[in-house]
């Protein structure tokens, strides 16, 4: 186990309730928490009573859904403005949103199970301006409470055992991270090549 994931789940079994808001929360914004594992780790104290598994999944998909709608608003509202100032409004990265505003729903939940790929979706699909509702709001409540209630009852069933299976689950969210691209520089190619061959 990592040592940022023990000082994780000694402040959940300090501040309780609180600590899983927070953390799951930050983790929905951009903070790289690995709440994940932390959450496999809280399923294991529900086995052994430390915590109620309705009242640590409420709290952890509310929190998580959260952060992923303040990071998505914030994008939205102010996100274009960076990018302007930046100067990093390409070709390329219109046509990325393209296909982030035509496939927000399916790509949302899917990353939901990603980690750390969350985040960035929440970002690209605020500057795509993707609809709040239901394009996102939707299939983001769904792919949280489903990552996060399989996290609990995997934790709660494997008990002790919980940290042998973090490596497999980190090879999962690998395998999905990997595929996501892939499905997305299999589209840009595909536009870029008919565009090509138009002109």
């Amino acid at each position: 186990m990592s040592a940022l994931v023990t000082t994780l789940l000694a402040y959940v079994l300090l501040y309780r309730y609180i600590a899983i808001f927070v953390i799951v929360f930050s983790a929905g914004v951009i903070v790289p928490f690995p709440a994940s594992a932390m959450l496999m780790g809280i399923g294991a104290f529900i086995s052994h009573g430390y915590f109620s598994f309705s009242a640590v999944a409420t709290t952890a998909i509310a929190a998580n859904v959260l952060g992923d709608i303040a990071a998505f608003l914030a994008v939205r509202r102010y996100g274009n403005r960076v990018v302007r100032l930046l100067h990093v409004q390409t070709g390329m990265f219109a046509t990325l949103e393209k296909y982030i505003r035509s496939d927000a729903g399916p790509t949302v939940f899917i990353t939901r199970f990603a980690g750390s790929l969350g985040p960035v979706t929440n970002i690209m699909a605020g500057l795509a301006d993707v609809r709040f509702v239901p394009t996102f709001l939707i299939p983001d409540i769904a792919g949280n409470a489903a990552e996060i209630l399989i996290l609990l009852v995997f934790g709660y069933f494997v008990g002790d055992y919980w940290e042998n299976f973090s490596g497999i689950q980190s090879t999962i969210v690998g395998i999905i991270i990997i595929g996501v691209i892939a499905f997305f520089l299999y589209k840009l190619y595909g536009s870029l090549r008919r565009r090509y061959t138009n002109h």
